[in-house]
């Protein structure tokens, strides 16, 4: 094992990527590991993209790592990530671990073992074999703004799935969720969730559009429902959206739409509608 971590370390002497003394970039150089002991404590930007590696362990940011904003593990083959491994970056504000072979999101995975990932903005988790998400499983960043889970294999949105442990994640703006195999979002699952401005759930396996499905997004601009086999919205379905401008519905199995979706005369004024 000590032989290995040697050989990693001279190997990253020999082929590291260091930019102005911020960016720390060790990707396409075949590694399967690494240590916190090699990043630069100026690091801003960590990139170990298009590597080998399976894992990412606990201490691998461990130390005076605190000037970190962004850890991007694009393209890897990285299966597992230990809960709290990001907890000793509390700078943090981007996670990059799209493409990759995650198949399960943990409570724990983006929560501090001291205390919240507060910067914490952006979690990119598309492209990667998740069929998981934990209750949750985003409350350790209560200020994320974009979510991204697009192109995976989740079969269902559950009620706690985007929810906070000590309230609601207020600035989540965004939540892609295109691609995947949903066919189930439990009612409420995006109640309180009340600055989300966009929603994409096309390219799914949804039959019905549920009275309390959308409850609660009195923010929602965007909705992204198209090539799902929807063949039944519920009256009021989207009586909370009264900010909505723009509804995609085509490519389903709807033979009519009601007005009475959105609970009022007509549509809101100014919707673009597809369908």
């Amino acid at each position: 094992m000590a032989a290995g971590l040697y050989t990693s370390l001279i190997y990253f002497s020999s082929y590291l990527t260091i930019i102005t003394g911020q960016t720390f970039d060790i990707s396409n150089q075949g590694l399967v590991s690494l240590s916190n002991h090699s990043i630069p404590e100026d690091t801003e930007e960590f990139i170990a993209d298009s590597n080998s590696i399976t894992h990412v362990y606990t201490g691998y940011f461990h130390g005076n790592l605190t000037s970190i904003i962004s850890i991007s593990f694009d393209g890897n083959l990285i299966s597992d990530v230990d809960d709290y491994v990001f907890g000793d970056v509390p700078t943090l504000e981007e996670i990059n671990l799209a493409h990759n072979e995650l198949s399960w999101i943990r409570q724990a995975m983006f929560s501090g073992l001291h205390g919240n990932l507060t910067n914490l903005e952006t979690i990119r988790l598309e492209h990667n074999d998740i069929s998981n998400v934990s209750d949750y499983a985003f409350a350790g960043a209560p200020n994320v703004i974009t979510i991204h889970l697009e192109y995976n294999y989740l079969p269902a949105v559950h009620r706690h799935t985007f929810s906070g442990v000590h309230g609601n994640l207020t600035h989540l703006t965004t939540i892609s969720l295109e691609h995947n195999d949903i066919s189930n979002i439990d009612d409420y699952s995006f109640s309180g969730l009340s600055n989300v401005e966009e929603i994409r759930l096309n390219n799914n396996n949804l039959d019905k559009i549920k009275e309390n499905t959308f409850s609660g997004l009195h923010s929602l601009l965007r909705l992204f429902l198209n090539y799902n086999n929807i063949d039944t919205v519920q009256d009021k379905s989207f009586a909370d959206t009264g900010a909505l401008e723009e509804l995609n519905l085509h490519d389903n199995w709807l033979e009519s739409i009601s007005e009475c979706i959105f609970d009022t005369d007509d549509h809101p004024t100014g919707m673009t509608w597809h369908s």
